[in-house]
């Protein structure tokens, strides 16, 4: 059984399905209604399997692997209507703790700190202002790093203190220009800056993002790569 990683308030990771199927079963917060719908959308195998055989055949399997989802019509429910209004991009998309080792480009990244550490361009912007691009000195040998942070404050005034700071990230085996830190200005996004994972253009892999809080992150990547 594969490892099974999903962004999840209180817990997000576990050793196969059917023990995820279990704590959400026992969890009775709202957003884990949407709980099964996360994991097949941020699990490579679980995408390929319902590009390849439909939402029906895929409940199949997860219902053989965790049987309990037996007795959770919900979950099925809500991962049925998203399999039916949201297509899959033909790329892979992962769910990550903050502190996993993640291998982009070749190069095995220490965690979300550690791919900070290599950022050599930065575009900072907000719902007023934007910086702009500044391009910095750092460089890795073997991939190189551009940020945006983009400030989002749901409830609060622009530049409270307690606003969130979303990330995301772009890298090149090349250094980074200021053409490819305006290019990702482009790539869609929700009114919380979340991008719209199902909508990236492919050219702008891989890409990393981090929501601003909690302890998961994503990274989309062209499909069998970095698997």
């Amino acid at each position: 059984m594969s490892k099974i990683c999903f962004p999840h308030y209180m817990r997000g990771e576990f050793k196969s399905l059917a023990a995820a199927i279990k704590f959400i079963g026992a969890e009775s917060y709202s957003t884990s209604r949407y709980a099964l719908r996360d994991i097949v959308q941020y699990t490579p195998h679980y995408r390929s399997y319902l590009r390849s055989h439909g939402v029906e055949d895929l409940i199949d399997r997860l219902v053989e692997e965790a049987p309990k989802l037996k007795d959770a019509p919900v979950l099925l429910y809500r991962l049925r209507r998203w399999a039916e209004e949201y297509p899959l991009a033909d790329y892979d998309i992962r769910c990550y703790n903050i502190k996993d080792r993640v291998t982009i480009l070749g190069h095995s990244f220490r965690g979300l700190k550690d791919v900070r550490s290599h950022i050599e361009a930065i575009w900072r912007e907000g719902p007023e202002t934007s910086s702009g691009p500044q391009m910095g000195e750092k460089r890795c040998a073997d991939v190189h790093v551009g940020c945006h942070f983009e400030r989002y404050s749901l409830w609060r005034p622009p530049y409270d203190d307690d606003a969130r700071i979303c990330e995301s990230y772009i890298f090149r085996p090349h250094p980074i220009s200021s053409e490819d830190m305006m290019g990702r200005l482009c790539t869609p996004h929700e009114m919380d800056y979340r991008i719209e994972w199902e909508n990236l253009a492919v050219e702008w892999l891989p890409m990393l993002y981090y929501p601003g809080k909690g302890d998961y992150m994503f990274v989309a990547t062209n499909r069998e790569q970095e698997r």
